[in-house]
């Protein structure tokens, strides 16, 4: 027998052959492929409509020749014969006008008849994410199979392959799976689907993406999915206002205008409020604000920020650097005569900023002292809001805002700070504006020092939080920071010695409390800094001596029937670590396989450090707090390190980051940054919010800097993933260690608020990374038993934990959208 091609009909990007067989033996299968050059392009081969005889080839439309390859097959799989024809781009062309005229009744038949079929229900496709990495991006695509009373016949590669219009691979690595899950379909008996998630890098900018995917599974045709380019814009377009964090937000000044800033009505209030001596408390505060060659428009509307405050108990010092500016000097004098509150202090010469600032302070008269720069401008209910904080919090000793920038005349880049963090604050000056001590304490620390230029207000709020009783954060953007070419505000970098000065004042710091580390500023981003343990220098609760030997950490890892998964989580651990002090307690729960008991035979001989302890159910319920709880009542260690066997380590010094905050007295829970095998992010800090608990920062590429580097600043959070989380073993003790009640989901949230409201702080350090296998399809909660008891968990932690649910958690500002982990603004 023998296979030709009769007409050739074009149709929306594809070209459609109709093949035909002369008689002769039967044909059970026939399957095409078709190349350009050496790039291989999808070729669906479907019967041909009624009326029309043999197949309809469906081929891509390309610009390019392609060479066809048909063969057929009888019922044996034999070959029977085979084709091979040349498609150029040209010739398609004529032979579909030729064909559209003299054959229209067959070209109307075959035009576009793969669309008239039904879509295959036992093979789905769905692209959930395109994810911009900037030089690449990555789509994530979820695949379900279906397969009636055996699951067995899901089994089998299935790999996708990534094309342009004309076949050439936009695929820059290797796919990625990143969860493969059957499971029992609830719905229909003796049914089963097979869910897997893939992950695809390709170049940026594609304008056209073919998704080719291909299946060695028994009877399961190939599946073709394209991304044209409106799709590709709103793929792209999705993600980028899923992730637009608040400092992004095109829509910001309107926002804040319309939304935030205190309205008429509510100033006035304020203002009747102050007049009829109904607040309760009645502190001065001293503004000190020092001049040099200030622009007069800035100095103006600087100084009727103050003056316009709601709170009118105030004193503004003008501390004047530059003598030989009359200009200067005599606007500051005029605003000296026509409001009593302003006082003017003329220097002979320019001292720096510290000593400007420092002259001021020296006049001082007030019970708190202001720091603002002489280019900004206040919101007029910014004393007050801070005069309610002292009203609920008499012992604050500091006061911060939130605050934006104010570029030609539109306000830009907010910055919805959380509250206090002093982790946070020892990666970056969060605090920054509007800062506010207690005048009595800034005089005890000896004002600012000369040796901090340029980071001088950083260096005092590290200080002052030492001391401080009460830090008070007012949660509203009330400061305005003006950038300009000069300014940090406007580049970072601009002034060079802050740096430096930066760097310094942590170090102090450290030095002063006692923590064993050194600073460094990070390496992409100025004045951001990290911390470098000295894991051999006792902390200051045990006085600062060299130890003979780092403490002994106990990492504790359940494990059931997952010898793949656990052989390559203890094998990265003995590669990758660089701390040796360890002991690895395997929690085995009720595994069947022989080949995992062959396994904990072979890793404890190997291995002294490694112990495989059994627990032993009461119930034959599944509760993994029960058997963290057991495992961990096992374990030798001071630390106890939770790990779930789907990780694998990243970070040699992994150990040292997550210990060297650990052994601070009062830190609590060290989480680390979890990574999803395509380097994207699966865990950077936990928030609680009204929608339930949630990672932040999840799916966003490894190195983002996504809200002021959020991911990759160490910082305090509520709660960390208990997936990797270590803690002194007397803290878990004290707490009472993981509730039972939580017998699968939010046992590690739980535990983490216990240890907050006992006091200790929890820690994010993202320096620690660890990729974790964790299925981004989440097959766990698939039936109906899991999905119900996930919903029960989750509400016995919102009763629980009602304050952190229903108005904010203390890391997370309130005027971001609650359910988005992407610090996004409430609009």
């Amino acid at each position: 027998m023998q296979l030709r091609l009769s007409d050739t009909i074009r149709g929306v990007g594809k070209i459609f052959l109709h093949l035909v067989a002369d008689v002769g033996e039967d044909v059970a299968r026939v399957r095409a492929s078709s190349f350009v050059g050496t790039n291989e392009l999808p070729v669906r081969v479907i019967p041909a409509p009624a009326g029309v005889d043999g197949w309809v080839l469906v081929l891509p439309l390309t610009q390019a020749t392609q060479r066809l390859v048909v063969r057929a097959y009888d019922l044996t799989g034999q070959l029977l014969c085979e084709l091979h024809e040349t498609i150029a781009h040209d010739w398609a062309k004529r032979r579909s006008q030729m064909n559209t005229i003299l054959r229209n009744q067959t070209a109307c038949a075959m035009r576009n008849c793969d669309e008239r079929l039904p879509l295959s229900e036992l093979t789905e496709c769905r692209v959930t994410n395109l994810i911009d990495r900037g030089k690449t991006e990555v789509i994530r695509l979820e695949l379900t199979l279906r397969a009636y009373e055996r699951a067995s016949d899901l089994a089998g590669d299935v790999w996708v392959i990534a094309q342009d219009k004309e076949g050439v691979p936009l695929a820059v690595a290797p796919q990625i799976c990143l969860g493969d899950t059957v499971l029992p379909e609830q719905e229909v008996p003796a049914t089963f689907f097979r869910r897997i998630t893939l992950s695809l890098e390709i170049r940026t900018g594609a304008s056209f993406v073919r998704l080719w995917v291909r299946f060695d599974v028994e009877a399961r045709d190939d599946l073709v999915v394209t991304l044209d380019e409106s799709q590709l814009k709103q793929l792209r377009e999705d993600w980028f206002y899923l992730t637009l964090s608040a400092d992004r937000d095109p829509i910001y000044d309107q926002w804040y205008r319309e939304r935030h800033r205190a309205k008429a009505w509510q100033l006035e209030g304020q203002r009747r409020a102050f007049a009829a001596g109904r607040l309760g408390v009645s502190p001065l505060f001293s503004v000190v604000v020092p001049l040099y060659d200030t622009p007069l428009d800035y100095l103006r509307q600087m100084v009727e920020s103050v003056l316009a405050q709601t709170y009118g108990r105030l004193e503004l010092i003008l501390v004047i650097g530059s003598p030989d500016n009359g200009e200067l000097v005599q606007l500051a004098e005029r605003y000296a005569r026509r409001d009593e509150r302003v006082h003017v202090v003329a220097l002979d010469a320019n001292r720096g900023i510290v000593g400007n600032t420092n002259a001021g302070v020296e006049r001082a008269k007030g019970d708190f002292v202001g720091f603002l720069d002489h280019d900004d401008v206040i919101e007029p209910d910014l004393l007050m809001c801070y005069v309610e904080g002292l009203a609920t919090h008499p012992q604050t000793d500091l006061f911060y805002c939130d605050e934006d920038k104010l570029v030609d005349g539109r306000y830009e880049q907010v910055y919805l700070k959380p509250d206090w963090s002093p982790d946070l604050l020892r990666s970056l000056n969060y605090v920054c504006h509007l800062l506010c001590v207690r005048t009595s304490l800034v005089r005890e620390l000896g004002g600012l020092r000369e040796r901090f230029e340029g980071a001088q207000d950083y260096d005092l709020t590290l200080q002052a939080g030492e001391r401080a009783r009460n830090v008070y954060h007012a949660r509203r953007v009330l400061y305005h920071w003006r950038a300009s070419a000069e300014s940090t505000a406007h580049d970072a970098s601009a002034k060079s010695y802050a740096r430096a000065a930066g760097l310094h004042a942590l170090q102090e710091h450290l030095d002063r409390v006692g923590i064993a580390a050194k600073a460094v500023e990070d390496a992409d981003v100025p004045n951001l800094y990290h911390l470098r343990f000295d894991i051999m220098s006792a902390s200051s609760a045990t006085g600062g001596h060299s130890l003979a030997q780092p403490p002994l950490v106990s990492i504790v890892i359940p494990n059931k029937d997952s010898v793949t998964l656990l052989a390559a989580c203890i094998d990265s651990i003995f590669e990758r670590s660089s701390y040796t002090n360890f002991e690895i307690v395997v929690v085995e729960n009720e595994s069947s396989s022989h080949e995992t008991f062959d396994y904990y035979h072979e890793l404890q001989a190997a291995h002294d450090n490694v112990r495989v302890v059994t627990y032993l159910p009461d119930t034959s319920s599944f509760n993994f707090a029960a058997i963290m709880n057991y495992g961990i009542a096992q374990a030798r260690g001071e630390y106890v390190l939770m790990l779930n066997n789907d990780t694998r380590v990243i970070t040699s010094e992994w150990i040292e980051f997550l210990l060297g905050h650990a052994r601070q007295d009062d830190v609590g829970c060290v989480g680390a940054k979890l990574l999803y095998p395509d380097d994207t992010i699966q865990h950077a800090g936990v928030i609680v919010h009204r929608g339930g608990p949630n990672h932040t920062g999840i799916y966003l590429p490894r190195d983002s800097q996504n809200y002021f580097h959020s991911a990759q600043v160490c910082r305090n959070f509520l709660g960390v993933t208990g997936a990797c989380l270590m803690v002194r073993k007397a803290t878990f003790d004290r707490v009472g260690g993981l509730d039972e009640a939580f017998a699968a989901d939010y046992n590690d949230v739980d535990f983490c608020l216990r240890v907050y409201k006992a006091g200790y702080w929890n820690v994010y350090e993202p320096q620690c990374e660890l990729y974790h296998l964790e299925s981004v399809s989440r097959g766990k909660n698939e039936t109906r038993e899991r999905a119900l008891r996930f919903r029960h968990e989750k509400g016995i932690l919102a009763d629980r934990w009602p304050r952190y649910h229903e108005f904010a958690d203390p890391f997370m500002h309130p005027c971001m959208w609650a359910i988005n982990p992407y610090w996004h603004l409430d609009v």
